[in-house]
């Protein structure tokens, strides 16, 4: 495979998502829209909740929507950023990992800016605080998952991969 088409097959998936997240943060997925499905979804899960807890159980999966959300963005980048090696694997590099974080965080903190011209939304510094641990979660648990399945732990040099 040419390194032209490889690195286009590297790189789509993760601008592909940014696509994704970057619709979310339109007026369709305002906590006003969401909430016409997630209000009754918990109310029918939690017949007996009051509208404070349904208002918290709708703010927490909202929450929960963005750290997952920027977790898959930051494991894309990871991806993206590296080529396999010999052995058809993507060695775990720390570097990398820190890229693919600052690629999220940067995305979170744009995507919070672009939130701020859609009337029904609003930005907040506590989102993108959110984004970025979900991101460093996501990319933690990758290295966790590395060292079991490599038998060895993260590399601290960057080869430049």
């Amino acid at each position: 495979m040419s390194k032209h088409r490889e690195a286009i097959l590297r790189w789509l998936p993760l601008v592909a998502w940014m696509g994704i997240v970057f619709l979310f943060s339109s007026d369709g997925f305002s906590v006003p829209r969401t909430s016409r499905f997630l209000g009754p979804f918990f109310r029918w899960i939690l017949p007996d909740a009051s509208a404070e807890t349904v208002a918290a159980c709708i703010f927490a999966v909202r929450k929960l929507a963005h750290a997952w959300e920027y977790g898959v963005l930051a494991l894309l980048a990871w991806r993206a950023l590296g080529r396999r090696g010999i052995d058809g694997f993507r060695p775990w590099i720390w570097g990398r990992a820190g890229r693919a974080w600052l690629i999220a965080a940067v995305y979170a903190a744009s995507d919070e800016w672009h939130q701020s011209f859609v009337p029904s939304r609003g930005a907040a510094v506590g989102d993108v605080m959110i984004d970025s641990t979900g991101a460093a979660a996501a990319l933690l648990l990758l290295a966790l998952v590395a060292r079991m399945l490599r038998g060895r732990g993260p590399r601290k040099a960057d080869s430049g991969n």
